[in-house]
């Protein structure tokens, strides 16, 4: 029998229960203390693609987080204390790529102290501080790939780093020191950048034994200086030579460097340029001596060939050029890559020109110094002789001028004079 008491214990039975039903996610949650909006599992906190605008708290993280990714997110900047938690030392991996990031704190990593693994591609940077893993000991890979550094290549300090990867980030060039700060890296990732050069020495500090780097799909200039540095990268086997290097010739093409003898094509064309270099610069060094020798001459009051503004003005034009004409300077758009010898026309001389170069700049050494002293004994000569000649021709010319005068004087004389005749 239901009397009045019973309804309402029956309703507030059903209410309770009801309340209880709803609260037990609300209840479970904060036993696992999993942020809203992600999935937890024994070892990770997942957040991908969650319309996160921050890091959420990790305070109440029941579980061994290994790996946080926030992956996916519009989170745009991480501040010192968003990975201050006290399980922060199990960290081992950190995803923050492809969440619109402008910013992080310098030390917005340092809570972390065992963290290995840290992905900061695909976002809005355009520099990061130097020192951001520097007091992570057991960091191994980093990568900071798809943002907008446009520049140097962004420095980095660790000792302990293996992996770099910083590719299609607009970087253009690597300082001397890029690299002097990372004694443990062994990977290199710098492909689809806008790097022209190189310096080889940005590679004396790295581990010759265990090194690796990518430069593929840059644009490089068909240079001297490059040339010589894929050279010397290959030798080093710092590089997959099967990779498609290309770099830009004068006539606004690309061609393969590696490929179907190229390389030893180029190093045959920077030899010749060398060697027309060479001539060039000794010859116009002969030319300075002269012209110094001419102008001493005249201050001395002997006269020259020339007038003194002339020669001041070649020595001074002489010494002030300092020009070579670029293997490669044009940056047009790319073309289709040329093979075997179908740019065989691209370059100005033959290399069957090079020895006969290198054989007159060796000859013209030879005979270089010892010209100019020639020189100056045969101009010394032929001004004694020519005095000489000049001499001897007005003595001559004196003696007929004096015998015909005496024929007309004996012609007015008696005979008598004219029987002593000899």
């Amino acid at each position: 029998m239901i009397n009045k008491f019973s309804i309402p214990l029956y309703i507030s039975t059903k209410m309770i229960l009801k309340y209880l039903i709803l609260l037990a996610p609300l209840i479970s949650l904060g036993k696992s203390g999993c942020p809203s909006m992600c999935n937890c599992t024994d070892t990770a906190v997942l957040c991908v693609e969650s319309n996160l605008e921050s890091v959420p708290s990790f305070e109440s993280l029941e579980n061994d987080p290994v790996i946080i990714d926030l992956s996916g997110n519009k989170i745009n900047m991480i501040d010192n204390d968003d990975f201050t938690f006290d399980k922060s030392d199990r960290v081992k991996e950190v995803y923050l790529n492809n969440s619109e990031l402008l910013d992080i704190d310098s030390e917005a990593f340092e809570e972390l102290e065992n963290l290995q693994e840290l992905y900061l591609g695909d976002n809005l940077l355009n520099s990061i501080e130097k020192t951001l893993i520097q007091d992570l000991p057991n960091m191994i890979l980093l990568d900071i790939s798809n943002n907008q550094f446009s520049g140097d290549l962004p420095q980095i300090i660790s000792k302990s780093l293996e992996v770099l990867a910083v590719a299609n980030s607009k970087v253009t060039s690597l300082p001397i020191d890029a690299l002097k700060f990372l004694p443990n890296l062994k990977m290199l990732l710098l492909q689809q950048n806008n790097i022209k050069s190189i310096n080889p020495i940005v590679f004396d500090n790295v581990n010759k034994d265990s090194f690796f780097v990518r430069l593929s799909y840059n644009v490089w200039d068909c240079s001297c200086e490059n040339i010589k540095l894929f050279e010397y990268l290959a030798g080093k086997k710092f590089i997959d030579t099967s990779d498609p290097y290309q770099c830009l010739t004068t006539t606004g093409t690309y061609i393969n460097i590696y490929k179907n003898g190229n390389t030893e094509y180029l190093k045959n064309k920077c030899t010749i340029n060398q060697a027309t270099k060479d001539l060039s610069a000794f010859k116009e060094n002969h030319f300075i001596i002269e012209a110094e020798e001419q102008l001493k001459e005249e201050q001395e009051g002997r006269v020259g060939d020339k007038p003194y503004s002339l020669v001041q003005e070649q020595n001074n034009t002489l010494l002030n050029d300092n020009s070579f004409p670029a293997f490669a300077s044009a940056d047009p758009e790319v073309l289709d890559s040329y093979d075997g010898e179908e740019y065989a026309d691209i370059f100005a001389r033959d290399v069957e020109d090079a020895p006969e170069a290198e054989k007159e700049v060796d000859e013209y050494k030879e005979s270089g110094l010892s010209r100019i002293s020639f020189d100056v004994n045969i101009t010394l000569f032929v001004a004694i002789a020519g005095s000489f000649l000049i001499g001897l021709v007005f003595g001559f010319c004196l003696n007929q001028f004096a015998t015909m005068l005496r024929y007309r004087h004996l012609e007015s004389a008696d005979s008598r004079t004219k029987l002593i005749l000899p």
